[in-house]
């Protein structure tokens, strides 16, 4: 994500999704644990984020990395991730029910 043309795209989304989130670049700065001063260089295209830093920014904004750095998942990876979304901060309990009615709904579908 070195090149200026990425972190514009970077930059571009992250923006997109803060103010999709509603939050301000110190809240999501504050979720994330960086300056909201680093906020906004990213916002700007001109700075670049670490994996670590990217992968928070994302769970701030509870999107994906692809979407934060511009790349579109398939509809079906789409429709996957809001299962997993759904999913995120259940027991292993709740999850493995979820998982057990997700085998009997497509039990016997050929799959």
């Amino acid at each position: 994500m070195g090149t200026k043309s990425s972190r514009t795209t970077f930059g571009q989304q992250l923006r997109a999704a803060r103010e999709r989130s509603g939050l301000t670049q110190r809240e999501l700065a504050e979720q994330a644990e960086i300056a909201d001063k680093y906020v906004s260089r990213l916002e700007l295209g001109i700075a670049t984020p670490s994996i670590a830093v990217t992968r928070r920014l994302a769970e701030a904004l509870e999107t994906s990395i692809d979407e934060l750095i511009g790349t579109r998942p398939a509809a079906q990876d789409a429709e996957l991730g809001a299962v997993l979304r759904l999913l995120r901060g259940r027991s292993s309990a709740e999850i493995g029910r979820a998982r057990r009615i997700l085998e009997e709904l497509f039990r016997g579908s050929g799959r």
